[in-house]
């Protein structure tokens, strides 16, 4: 039996370059990566829905389960937030059960967040931001921003 395709969901601020140390030791082992790049990384001002990043997880899956590759989805960090949605419907029990030949067959999560249905994460936290969470401002350059004093 063929090992799973192993979807690879990266967390806030990173790109699919965070799995590019463990991809070759994992293809080396047999199985074949599709390391994602979600579109809320880097956007601004900051996300406000899931959707974009859901879809685009949810896509994935689907085209690896429709070229009949049973998938094992790896979330990172922020990454457990779309994938926790994006995979409705498309484990290899329910996807069986409608004729098809495959689905996901693994969910693995590290230090990812996995919420009830309709919670955020800022709900999850009692809607405080804990205090181990520093924001921390680098200028790159010495250009002195006034708003950035305030922080």
């Amino acid at each position: 039996m063929p090992k799973p395709a192993l979807v690879l969901v990266p967390g806030a601020w990173h790109t699919p370059q965070a799995f590019e140390k463990i991809i070759p030791k994992l293809e080396a082992k047999g199985f074949d990566c599709f390391p994602l790049s979600l579109p809320s990384v880097g956007m601004v001002p900051p996300v406000k829905d899931l959707e974009a990043d859901i879809q685009t997880v949810r896509r994935a899956v689907t085209e690896l389960c429709e070229a009949e590759r049973d998938v094992a989805v790896v979330s990172h960090s922020w990454g457990g937030l779309p994938v926790n949605s994006a995979l409705d419907g498309l484990s290899k029990a329910e996807m069986t059960s409608n004729g098809a030949k495959a689905g996901v067959v693994k969910l693995i999560f590290l230090c990812a967040f996995v919420v009830p249905v309709g919670i955020s994460v800022f709900d999850a936290l009692g809607q405080k931001v804990p205090d181990l969470w520093r924001i921390e401002v680098r200028l790159t350059n010495k250009t002195k921003i006034p708003e950035l004093n305030k922080i």
